[in-house]
């Protein structure tokens, strides 16, 4: 580094000086399905409670997966892995951990894992970070998908762990890609606790979308039963490439 770059450098904001130093990385994006609701229909004091258990869970699921480096941007939770297979392996874990946790304590997840430039500190960004936002927000269940093309990802199929899967969406176009598995709750321990804790109030009308997710999501967790039954069907070969295949496999 030239004495000119030194200075420059030097000038530079404290939360601008991590740019320098971008690496390719596994990044991880999750929220809380239902957090506003949570913020309208509970008081303050509740309210901490609940965000204390969702800061608890996030940093127990830290500790047993072995990711280091966790953000929290209101309910919104960052998490970056180092360029490795046992980074995505950690990230893979952390996340069902989230998902798992998460649902027996009336916080359900919707998230997704990419891979590409992050950088990291007071300010995070980078094309992983858009990336992971986008695939997100654009998912219709209680879920981790993962970006199509993930590195590394052709070393973790398992029924137990990630398969193709087409993810669930609001809109747009039907594409497979590498999804998380869980242990699914049935579906009225999933309705009670998608419902409870300040999700919704005792007497209110439950919309659509909310039935919406509840289907997808069971519709997932049967389609994995099926799946570990079939002698035809592998977790990277999925057959099923559209929805209406999956209908299939809740009768089976």
């Amino acid at each position: 580094m030239s004495r000119n770059d030194e200075s420059n450098l030097q000038r530079m904001p404290d939360v601008l000086k991590q740019s320098r130093s971008v690496m390719p990385n596994y990044f991880l994006t999750c929220d809380i399905l239902g957090f506003s609701k949570m913020v309208s229909n509970l008081d303050s004091n509740t309210l901490q409670q609940r965000i204390r258990v969702w800061i608890d869970l996030v940093e127990a699921a830290r500790h047993s997966s072995g990711v280091e480096e966790v953000q929290f941007i209101s309910d919104t939770v960052f998490a970056r892995e180092e360029n490795s297979g046992d980074g995505l392996m950690r990230l893979l874990a952390f996340a069902r951990l989230l998902l798992e946790k998460g649902i027996g304590r009336a916080c359900p997840v919707r998230g997704a894992i990419s891979h590409g430039e992050v950088a990291w500190g007071r300010l995070t960004y980078g094309k992983a970070v858009l990336d992971a936002h986008r695939l997100e927000v654009s998912q219709d269940w209680i879920g981790f998908s993962c970006a199509p093309g993930l590195p590394r990802i052709d070393s973790m199929w398992s029924w137990d762990r990630v398969v193709v899967y087409p993810v669930p969406k609001q809109t747009g176009n039907i594409q497979l890609a590498p999804v998380l598995v869980w242990n699914v709750p049935a579906l009225q321990q999933l309705a009670n606790r998608t419902t409870s804790e300040g999700l919704y109030q005792e007497g209110e009308l439950l919309p659509w979308e909310w039935q919406q997710k509840l289907i997808q999501t069971v519709l997932f967790a049967k389609s994995i039963e099926h799946g570990r039954k079939s002698r035809h069907l592998s977790p990277s070969n999925f057959a099923y490439t559209m929805p209406a295949d999956l209908l299939n496999v809740i009768g089976s």
